[in-house]
């Protein structure tokens, strides 16, 4: 009865094989690349406090002269990782297109520290992506292939900044167990087939899933 169907959840604990779920609410079809990745930036800007306004700091369309305060952002720059799984078993397609798409949103929203990394069993590419480095990126990013490791890329974003605001990871979810802790508190798992659900390789308590789909 429900093919044909993806169900959003949040992880809410994980236990000696088995799992307890919370069912946001079902949707009538998968995410796509570029809606989830728009989503991901959009928690990091709540994250860093971005999308909330203060009087303790003058916005920037204040003149010298002006005789208005208007208040500016109580945040600073967001921090939003977005990590590929490139094990053998996501198509290259796939990676191809979740790399160009966080690369058009980098260009987008330019407030927002876009940073990516594709890992197999090892960090495999990385670096802050933007308009000017677009070009260089994208075929070096989608070049490699091997197994699935998630701990290094988690690590490796621990080392850049001790806290981000927001994390969106693309992986089929078969990956080590149990699944590492990454960097933040709003990791958002863009998930393929059933291992995200899978109660011996589940994403950590408080991960967002989103099932996605095959662009094609």
């Amino acid at each position: 009865a429900n093919q044909g169907k993806a169900t959003d959840a949040i992880v809410r604990g994980r236990g000696n094989g088995s799992q307890l779920w919370s069912i946001i609410a079902p949707v009538p079809a998968y995410h796509d690349f570029a809606s989830l990745l728009r989503f991901g930036t959009r928690q990091a800007e709540i994250g860093s406090g971005r999308n909330e306004r203060t009087y303790s700091k003058a916005s920037r369309r204040d003149g010298p002269t002006s005789d208005i305060l208007l208040p500016g952002y109580a945040g600073g720059a967001p921090k939003f990782a977005v990590v590929i799984d490139a094990s053998g078993s996501m198509k290259r397609r796939w990676v191809k297109q979740i790399a160009g798409e966080a690369i058009k949103l980098a260009r987008e929203f330019k407030h927002v520290g876009f940073y990516l990394i594709v890992h197999t069993e090892i960090v495999v590419w990385e670096g802050s992506i933007s308009a000017k480095n677009a070009a260089r990126a994208l075929p070096e990013a989608v070049a490699f292939s091997g197994g699935t490791c998630v701990r290094p890329a988690y690590d490796r974003l621990a080392q850049i900044a001790p806290r981000w605001d927001a994390i969106l990871h693309f992986t089929d979810c078969e990956v080590e167990t149990p699944w590492p802790n990454p960097p933040t508190n709003k990791l958002i798992i863009g998930a393929w087939g059933l291992g995200a659900f899978n109660p011996y390789s589940a994403p950590p308590a408080g991960a967002q899933v989103k099932p996605c789909r095959d662009p094609n």
